[in-house]
């Protein structure tokens, strides 16, 4: 990966105008403040078990954002979220103009931070291929987000594969809106939201643009060897549609980023390196309460993912490009029963998935001095298919668990079993602790077993998955404006798909680590016109072969809400970490960075409300 600088990005205005007729106005942020914490603990989240289940008592260890509180902070994209989320890392890499890594709690493998899971509105976005979401991370909207819930550690007893290290579950919810924002090196937004209601039906939408001529860098060229300059502009297109009726429910989304210039798979060449992903999926769903006891939920959907590049990989005298394309599409359908006992309040939920990721184009080319037709991968399919259980019981007045598995059957490696275990004790009225045990694991992705025509990998169709073992123990102590919590994990990997050090290389089942750490989070209120929170994650003991990010994260921040305006200000540090390339040492030291953030909410009137943000206030020098 190649080292990459960034500085100081500033929205010089952005002005977003609520029609007269909508149901929600800048007001709403008064909410946040006027809550309690212990009125954002009883906060309902659902990606932890599928059930809403407060914050306060869900048996995971979880970070909630609201509309509100994203709104006050100034994140407008999920990138930035999520380096405010304790334990997680966000950094830039070499792999296009607008690409993200994202890691939780240190463990890292590569650019399309396939150890995470990340849902909207229950659908998986993952790609099979390369089994994360890539350069989706960036440029991903948050203006018709209710509520981003980021869940810690191992996921797979519910949703099977890539729920490895960590879960992002976004939910929906369209307002009536129209917002523009103008902003340094020509960054240009336009988006519109709408939500109607008639009846037993309802239709919400969202459209989202975003155009970005790209910062000015110099980048180390590997063909000269030297430094170049470079941009890293991009575009962003982005529809969200969702239709109700009765117990139906109809989603649709699009979601394409575009890139050029910068660098391509580590590689300078000026505007020929293009890059473009596109997101889009189908999904149908019904709900039905059976009877006073037992509810249905079944959904089956259609996604379609496509990613093409290009650029150039030997250079003159003689010069040649490279243009290629991975396309795929997935089927699935999921049906899950909910029993809720209406004597004792235990929950039980049964559930099973069945999907068919398939590759319907490989395609690849070389031009220049050399032309070839290189298909990357055989145009072929995979059947998934999972069955789960979890049940869910009330012991004492003081003490509930949570106890559940999911078997996972893949037609190329066969099957693998993840439980879960957690237990919840409300020591005193202040003070709850939890214990959890979890397992996931990782299927190894298409890219791994079925790549052909690589110069650099050789694929390996016996890969086994990779597996995470995980123990949480949680310490909550929470008053009226005032919550803390301390939350020591330890965890191992087992089988980790490795790249052996040959040439060409190959994927292996022969790394395996552990790490232990500590989590901290303090929030409080003052006057119900200040608030802070602050949060740090430490990584006591860890292997460096596989957990490679940086040891020590924290964050803070600070806002305050007047009768007319707010402002906040953010932190975020980072600690060195690890930069693997084909350096002699073979990894790079990527020196600690603190950056500090502004943002500010200024309401002209009940319709219109202005806002600006500063991105590194003060203007620090950083690898991305």
């Amino acid at each position: 990966m190649r080292l990459i600088y960034s500085k100081m990005q500033l929205d010089k205005l952005t002005a977003v105008l609520l029609i007269a007729f909508c149901s929600f106005s800048f007001a709403r942020s008064n909410e946040y403040f006027s809550l309690s914490i212990e009125e954002l603990l009883n906060v309902n989240i659902t990606g932890a078990t599928l059930m809403p289940t407060s914050l306060k008592d869900v048996p995971a260890v979880v970070k909630v954002y609201e509309k509100q509180q994203i709104e006050l902070l100034g994140f407008s994209e999920l990138n930035q979220l999520l380096s405010y989320v304790s334990g997680f890392q966000v950094k830039r890499n070499d792999s296009g103009s607008n690409t993200y890594n994202v890691s939780s709690r240190g463990v890292q493998s590569n650019t399309s931070s396939r150890e995470i899971l990340v849902m909207i509105d229950g659908q998986r976005l993952n790609s099979d291929w390369s089994g994360g979401i890539g350069a989706l991370f960036a440029q991903f909207p948050l203006s018709h987000v209710k509520r981003v819930e980021v869940i810690k550690g191992p996921g797979s007893a519910i949703y099977g594969s890539n729920a490895f290290s960590g879960i992002i579950n976004i939910i929906t919810e369209m307002d009536d809106e129209i917002s523009a924002r103008w902003g340094s090196n020509n960054n240009t937004l336009i988006q519109g939201q709408f939500n109607l209601d008639a009846a037993d039906i309802s239709i919400s939408g969202f459209v989202s643009k975003q155009e970005y001529d790209g910062t000015s860098y110099q980048l180390f060229d590997p063909f000269s060897p030297d430094f170049v300059s470079a941009k890293d502009p991009f575009s962003t297109d982005y529809e969200y549609l969702k239709l109700n009726w009765k117990n139906w429910q109809l989603t649709y989304n699009k979601h394409q980023n575009k890139g050029s210039d910068f660098y391509v798979e580590g590689f300078v060449s000026g505007n020929k390196n293009t890059t473009s992903v596109t997101n889009k999926f189908v999904n149908l769903q019904y709900s039905d309460e059976l009877n006073e006891e037992w509810n249905l939920t079944t959904k089956v959907f259609y996604s379609n993912r496509d990613f093409e590049l290009g650029g150039k990989i030997v250079p003159a005298p003689t010069e040649t490009f490279i243009s290629g394309q991975i396309e795929e599409q997935d089927f699935g359908i999921e049906t899950v029963f909910y029993h809720t006992d209406k004597i004792t309040g235990d929950v039980l939920v049964i559930g099973a998935e069945y999907r068919q990721p398939k590759l319907t184009n490989t395609d690849a080319y070389t031009s220049g001095f050399v032309e070839l037709y290189l298909p990357q991968a055989p145009t072929t399919s995979r059947n998934i298919g999972g069955l789960f259980v979890q049940y869910q019981q009330q012991l004492t007045d003081e003490v509930n668990y949570i106890l559940g598995g999911r078997l996972d059957h893949y037609s190329n490696f066969g099957e693998h079993f993840s439980p879960r275990l957690g237990m919840n004790w409300q020591a005193t009225n202040q003070q709850m602790i939890k214990l959890i045990y979890s397992e996931s694991f990782r299927a190894p992705t298409r890219s791994e077993t079925d790549v052909i025509n690589s110069s650099a990998i050789v694929a390996n169709p016996n890969l086994e998955p990779e597996v995470f073992k995980n123990i949480d123990l949680l310490w909550q102590y929470e008053q009226d404006n005032f919550l803390f919590s301390a939350n020591l994990f330890t965890n191992r990997i087992e089988e980790a798909i490795t790249p052996l050090s040959s040439s060409p290389s190959s994927y292996s089942n022969t790394g395996e680590g552990s790490s232990t750490g500590i989590e901290l989070e303090w929030q409080k209120t003052f006057d119900k016109q200040w608030f802070f929170t602050t949060s740090t994650m430490w990584l006591i003991d860890h292997d460096s072969e596989i957990y490679r990010d940086s040891d020590n994260t924290a964050n803070m921040t600070l806002s305050h809400k007047g009768k007319t305006y707010s402002y906040s200000f953010l932190v975020n540090y980072s600690s060195a970490r690890l930069d693997i390339n084909q350096s002699v040492e073979g990894y790079t030291k990527i020196p600690a960075r603190t950056l500090v953030d502004f943002n500010m909410l200024l309401d002209i009137n009940d319709n219109l409300t202005l806002s600006g943000a500063i991105k590194n206030l003060f203007d620090k020098k950083y690898f991305g």
